[in-house]
């Protein structure tokens, strides 16, 4: 399934149809948006009770590695090493496929929020900028790989839980430890800025992700091919 992503322009600083900048655009969105991707969220997964947690984890490392198999596919393209944000959006293609994977890297932040006792929507309203920066004109790059640092430090944190404390893996475990709840939802608070940033590097909002997103979970969910594999299914 294709999706044609709104047409604005790439790699200026990103000022959204009401004149804001990123950060002002992300809190006058509307609740209501990420309210109903929450509801969407909600209805599209599938996996076991009381493993969630465990599940939307490692599912969210994978997604973040195909955001980061992208961009990597890119540079291996260009062969001048050139890893500037420019090189990225050269090809349409490239764009689209991954503003594409942010949405599914959404998708795990708010199901994983929804398994942890909160929501996309509380992220949505707590919602404060990433401090780590990287240098100008290699954001994507930098975005990139740091999404890649935050969910490992979520693994991290899972992997001691399980080991320091017994945990069973089972979302009545995780629950249990208030410590371990609101560290995940500082790191996937993060992630969601990341992926704020890289889709307004391409000349989205990140309304933008989430509409490309349930399109194409909808049509998956319609032709029942979301419990498939890959990109093209």
């Amino acid at each position: 399934m294709s999706y044609t992503f709104p047409n604005r322009p790439i790699y200026a600083p990103y000022i959204g149809p009401c004149g804001c900048t990123r950060k002002e655009s992300f809190h006058k969105m509307r609740t209501t948006d990420f309210q109903k991707y929450h509801e969407f969220v909600l209805g599209t997964a599938i996996f076991q009770p009381n493993r969630g947690i465990t599940y939307c984890v490692t599912k969210l490392a994978g997604e973040i590695g195909e955001v980061n198999d992208k961009l990597s596919k890119v540079i291996a393209d260009n062969l001048s090493g050139d890893v500037s944000d420019e090189v990225f959006g050269r090809r349409l293609s490239d764009r689209q496929a991954i503003v594409l994977e942010l949405g599914d890297v959404t998708w795990y932040v708010a199901a994983l929020a929804n398994e942890l006792g909160s929501s996309i929507v509380v992220l949505r309203k707590a919602y404060a900028f990433d401090p780590v920066s990287t240098p100008d004109g290699h954001e994507i790059i930098g975005g990139g790989l740091r999404l890649s640092a935050l969910v490992g430090n979520i693994l991290e944190t899972t992997g001691k839980f399980i080991r320091d404390k017994g945990g069973d893996g089972t979302n009545t475990s995780f629950l249990a430890d208030q410590p371990y709840t609101n560290t995940v939802l500082t790191y996937l608070s993060a992630i969601l800025d990341r992926v704020d940033l890289l889709a307004a590097k391409f000349g989205h909002e990140i309304t933008d992700v989430l509409e490309a997103n349930v399109k194409k979970l909808t049509d998956r969910r319609e032709r029942g091919t979301l419990r498939g594999s890959g990109d093209n299914r």
